[in-house]
């Protein structure tokens, strides 16, 4: 496990905690709207820092990590002790500080769109959000592997009274381990996205999302790719807690060193919702990919899942699976990733947490033309167990172990390996 996913799992770890907060608060007896606003206006105001109408969010975490197998190698694993230092900054505009009081993220804002604009005029409907965090790593034995990663990501939404329209933008350039590979290399990649909502009435509502991924190895020995995608879904209201979508969705891939490809989508998604209890989002659908070579059209399956259980305020159980299908760093070849991962987080005493989680991954290597290798197939397992504490509501410590093993039909990629770590997270 990278030290970008150990922080990336932390964050998501918090926003479930505060997912979870939100969601008991729903079930207790509150004031009048006016004075809940209120409160929750002069609470923002205390909490924040402002600097020419923006509310800026500065935080910095610290990591050490003991590392058994530090470029995930089959043979003469070497270990390390790896230190960390990540700074970061968000910056926020619009009125969103009433309704997410605290420190505020960009995942947060990203969420702000998906509502129905007939049935909630009161929420923020102008805002945009910008989080740089660089990333110093330091290699106690190996100094030569010291890097300093960059992540920076924007949002921003605009609402009218029946249409919301949002920008989403990504930029990370990291240096991690790349289980495709079997080492550790230096990537960049870019996510960005446009989306758009259209609320016919309070039941029936019109998604539109235009999405484009560029992901780059800087060892040109290894290809990258760009793709551009797009998908639409006519969503219904049948139930005060369900919702069904059906829709179309087309792609254009280009990797660097192999055929591109072109996809068509049917899809449809349910997505349920139990306040305070379990929240259920699901995509099913079949796809259609032709190849700009010899080799034969595909029809494939698509899948996407995303759960959320809590059975008590104490308790939260996540699952997701998933259905991928990109080119490989591999000329010649796209590999399919199919996959689960399960996390049951539980607070054990007032301030302390603990979470444990895993999960599975099966990658299949299917030839798009001029492939350079034989059949391979790859299974990957993971699980990482972790300890939190809540000092107050600016300080989290975190100690944790993970383990990660590949096991491949090309045994040269196959490999073992076990962390060991700890982490202090400061939040203004």
């Amino acid at each position: 496990m990278s030290l970008k996913n150990l922080a990336a799992l932390t964050v998501v770890i918090q926003l479930t905690a505060l997912a979870s907060i939100c969601d008991a608060a729903e079930n207790v007896y509150v004031p009048s709207d006016a004075a809940s606003r209120e409160i929750l206006e002069q609470t923002s105001k205390e909490r924040t820092l402002r600097l020419g109408g923006l509310d800026l969010f500065p935080r910095a975490s610290g990591t050490v990590v003991y590392d058994d197998n530090i470029l995930i190698t089959h043979d003469n694993e070497e270990d390390d002790v790896i230190w960390s230092l990540e700074p970061g900054l968000a910056i926020t505009a619009g009125d969103v500080g009433a309704y997410l009081p605290g420190s505020v993220t960009l995942q947060q804002l990203r969420s702000l769109l998906y509502f129905s604009l007939v049935d909630n005029m009161d929420k923020p409907r102008r805002f945009a959000g910008l989080d740089y965090a660089p990333e110093f790593n330091f290699y106690t034995h190996n100094s030569h592997l010291n890097n300093v990663g960059h992540t920076a990501r924007f949002t921003g939404g605009y609402a009218l009274s029946r249409l919301a329209l949002g920008l989403d933008a990504d930029y990370v350039r990291e240096t991690a381990k790349n289980n495709y590979v079997g080492d550790l290399l230096e990537t960049s990649r870019v996510d960005a996205s446009v989306r758009a909502r259209y609320d016919f009435n309070n039941l029936t509502w019109l998604d539109n999302q235009l999405r484009f991924y560029w992901f780059d190895y800087d060892d040109s020995e290894y290809q990258g790719y760009q793709e551009l995608e797009y998908q639409a879904a006519l969503n219904r209201t049948l139930a005060d807690r369900l919702s069904l979508g059906a829709g179309l969705g087309f792609g254009l891939v280009f990797p660097e060193a192999t055929a591109d490809q072109i996809y068509e989508q049917l899809l449809v998604n349910a997505t349920y919702r139990l306040t305070g209890k379990l929240f259920l989002k699901t995509t099913l659908g079949v796809e259609f990919r032709q190849y700009d070579s010899d080799e034969s059209d595909s029809v494939n399956p698509v899948l996407s899942l995303a759960a959320l259980y809590q059975p008590r305020s104490t308790t939260t159980v996540t699952l997701e699976a998933h259905r991928r299908d990109e080119p490989s760093p591999y000329g010649g070849y796209n590999q399919i990733l199919l996959g689960a991962s399960l996390s049951l987080r539980q607070n054990i005493h007032r301030h302390l947490f603990v979470t444990l989680a895993g999960g599975y991954d099966n990658v299949d290597y299917r030839d798009t033309g001029a492939a350079a290798y034989g059949d391979r197939e790859d299974d990957y397992f993971n699980t990482r167990l972790a300890f939190e504490y809540e000092f107050n509501r600016h300080l989290l410590g975190t100690l944790f172990y993970g383990w990660r093993q590949s096991d491949s039909s090309m045994e040269d990629i196959s490999y073992n390996n076990n962390l060991v770590g700890a982490q202090v997270l400061w939040k203004f």
